[in-house]
């Protein structure tokens, strides 16, 4: 979670302004590559699920960004931190980020 988290506030902090030009650094930075229709399409369901359950429970949100020995940045909005930790996993644990083809 930890490492997740951290990309995570890697790619909040990029220039990407909205969810496809963030999502598309995070493939880039994993993958080499932008994320095709079908990853954007399941990575956005999940962010935007995620994002809602931490609006309604902020509590869920702190609970998850503390996991790790590391503090999270605090300068970002815990919520959508904590949505795009979610995706940053996601992408982290694809078969084609750990392995070369």
């Amino acid at each position: 979670v930890e490492a997740a988290r951290h990309f995570a506030k890697r790619i909040l902090k990029s220039n990407g302004k909205d969810f496809n030009s963030r999502l598309d650094y995070a493939f880039e930075l994993a993958t080499a590559r932008p994320a095709d229709d079908l990853r954007r399409t399941v990575l956005k369901e999940a962010h935007d699920k995620q994002l809602a359950i931490f609006q309604k429970e902020p509590d869920r949100a702190t609970k998850l960004l503390s996991v790790g020995e590391s503090k999270r940045d605090e300068t970002i909005d815990a919520r959508s931190h904590a949505a795009w930790t979610i995706v940053a996993s996601m992408i982290l644990n694809l078969d084609e980020t750990l392995n070369r083809e």
